[in-house]
């Protein structure tokens, strides 16, 4: 809890789509290195003689393509076990601030998509963001210092 109070709440709701960016990073390197291990092709054969490191290059490709898939599932489980986690904390609040938060952070819609969504202006949006993101702040800061008097 004290982790989440160190840093900004919007910061920390936003994690949800940081990690899901660097996993789509990971996936269209996975496919780079896919088309490289499938591209690049050993002679077979003693017409040619002369090699130009064609196996080296596939099998390089080959063993980044399963370090960089083992460093992707990594992050999926970050992933799903962060948006548990970022879920759990918004389910504190009250319901409007909660399903607010939860289309902004959790499903990805943009302020002005929220907005449009709930037949508000732009402003209305803003407004219910910055409420619904104090009130968090206020509710974890709470649960923080209960947690400290406890010990």
């Amino acid at each position: 809890m004290h982790r989440v109070l160190e840093m900004d709440v919007k910061e920390y709701l936003g994690q949800i789509k940081e990690i899901d960016l660097n996993i789509k990073h990971m996936k269209e390197e996975l496919e780079y290195l896919r088309d490289i291990a499938i591209k690049t092709t050993a002679s077979i054969g003693e017409e040619r003689v002369q090699s130009s490191g064609s196996k080296q290059k596939m099998a390089d490709a080959v063993c980044s393509f399963v370090d960089l898939e083992k460093e992707l599932i990594a992050k999926i489980v970050e992933y799903y076990s962060k948006r548990r986690e970022i879920i759990k904390k918004i389910e504190l609040l009250d319901y409007e601030n909660r399903d607010f938060l939860y289309q902004v952070y959790v499903q990805g819609f943009s302020l002005k998509e929220v907005a449009n969504m709930n037949n508000k202006e732009y402003g209305w949006s803003t407004y219910r963001h910055g409420v619904a993101l104090e009130r968090l702040r206020k509710i974890l800061e709470e649960q923080n210092n209960e947690n400290k008097s406890k010990t």
